[in-house]
């Protein structure tokens, strides 16, 4: 269940709501008790060039051009 507050509410503490929406928490805020928007954190993954390194490898078959039924499989 969402803690839905008014927008006044938000303007006066919004770092407190912010800590609440980032530790889970479904925030909505509410302008005349009509829904406006949500607080939802953002996820940023950071992308680590090399990451899977050495851990798989691509034969070089698999750059060979298809079969006609590998083809047909693939609808082609």
């Amino acid at each position: 269940m969402a803690t839905v507050i008014s927008e006044g509410e938000a303007q006066a503490d919004i770092g407190r709501w912010i800590d609440r929406a980032l530790d889970g928490e479904d925030i909505v805020i509410a302008r005349s008790d009509d829904v406006q928007l949500s607080l939802v954190p953002v996820r940023k993954r950071r992308r680590v060039p090399g990451r899977f390194q050495g851990q798989f490898s691509i034969p070089d078959s698999f750059f060979d051009p298809m079969t006609e039924e590998e083809l047909k499989e693939w609808g082609y």
